[in-house]
């Protein structure tokens, strides 16, 4: 396992500049937001009332006259999950199908080192990062919830920032997967994109009719958000279909892998 270890290093240090911007910037954006709330607060309650329903859905549906549903709506429907999500996809196709690009994988397959391995540590690489930039966030919501006055419990600020790292652990995986199967970077990257924001759009606004309200149901935002984890906590059940996913996304990338050549 020290291959694995020294392997998951170098892919992150490699992208480490780029995680640690991420991250930063990401804080800073929760602070921001969270502490608005203390100031506009009264003005998104009045807000709430006069949108049509098909834009707060967009916006993860949540009442932004509560501070869980101002959270939901401004921060954790979309901006922090494109952020976790920008890395764990960056990371995902890039320590494997980018190194495969650059022509640096087919000599680090001449090492006595398994393919198994070799997957292994990017997806420890892609995890780790989005443990990083997901804790990075929490911090930035501890830091914002009294400068908001949201007055939201530590338990209910962590359960939502683990269900946001399970989302980019799964995220990760299928970029991962793609790009392990393919070789292809801009590939994975681009396919786990649109997958991504297609899930997303489904899970918005396919409730808004009888007839497809059923349709979210595939939505890999279901088990990240239906639970409203900032109001009820961690959902074991949902947590542990985002992690089941993201086992099958990377042993299909991993069987993928084993069955192609690798360019160099």
């Amino acid at each position: 396992m020290e291959a694995v270890a020294v392997l998951t290093r170098r892919m992150l240090a490699e992208r480490g500049r780029m995680l640690a911007i991420v991250s930063i910037g990401g804080a800073l954006v929760v602070i921001a937001t969270a502490a608005l709330y203390a100031s506009l607060g009264d003005q998104y309650a009045t807000l709430t009332e006069s949108l049509p329903e098909a834009v707060l859905s967009l916006f993860g549906g949540g009442d932004l006259a509560t501070p869980a549903g101002y959270l939901e709506s401004e921060l954790l429907s979309f901006v922090a999950p494109g952020l976790v999500l920008g890395v764990a996809i960056a990371f995902g196709s890039g320590s494997l199908a980018g190194s495969e690009h650059a022509g640096h994988l087919a000599l680090v397959f001449t090492a006595p080192v398994s393919r198994t391995r070799i997957a292994l540590a990017s997806l420890a690489a892609t995890t780790i990062a989005v443990v990083v930039v997901t804790i990075v966030l929490w911090a930035g919501l501890m830091v914002g919830d009294p400068l908001g006055s949201l007055h939201i419990s530590t338990g209910r600020l962590v359960a939502a920032s683990v269900m946001l790292g399970f989302l980019g652990i799964a995220g990760g995986a299928l970029a991962f997967g793609i790009g392990a199967a393919t070789g292809a970077r801009t590939a994975a990257a681009g396919a786990t994109t649109a997958v991504l924001v297609a899930s997303y759009l489904i899970y918005a606004l396919t409730p808004l009719s009888e007839s497809t309200k059923g349709l979210r149901y595939v939505s890999l935002w279901y088990p990240y958000a239906a639970n409203h984890p900032l109001v009820d906590g961690i959902s074991a059940a949902h947590a542990l279909v985002l992690l089941a996913l993201a086992v099958i996304f990377a042993g299909a990338g991993i069987a993928g892998l084993h069955r192609r050549d690798v360019e160099g």
